[in-house]
């Protein structure tokens, strides 16, 4: 039940600004992760002394980084493939080396 009710009312609000954070500096994602960490502590009920890492396996939850990311990339996959607004459009171009 506290898995549930932390994806939806935390995690939500980490993905919700993915696109405002992208490219954000080093303090900013640092200070998102500790947030994610705690969450994850809280959830699973770890220790502060264990490590986190399998923990977050187990939750299947990304890193925060790797999280904006994959979000960015799921958005620009869907507005070339699948199709979406106009402005959507626009504001994603393909890559063509020369």
């Amino acid at each position: 039940m506290a898995r549930t009710v932390a994806c939806v009312l935390v995690n939500l609000r980490l993905d919700y600004t993915n696109a405002v954070l992208y490219n954000t500096s080093v303090s900013n994602i640092v200070k998102l992760q500790c947030a994610q960490n705690s969450l994850a502590r809280v959830v699973s009920f770890t220790r502060k002394t264990e490590h986190l890492r399998p923990v977050l396996q187990q939750l299947h939850w990304l890193s925060i980084s790797f999280r904006i990311a994959y979000k960015i990339t799921t958005l620009a996959y869907k507005v070339l493939k699948i199709g979406c607004p106009d402005y959507l459009r626009q504001s994603v171009h393909l890559y063509t080396p020369s």
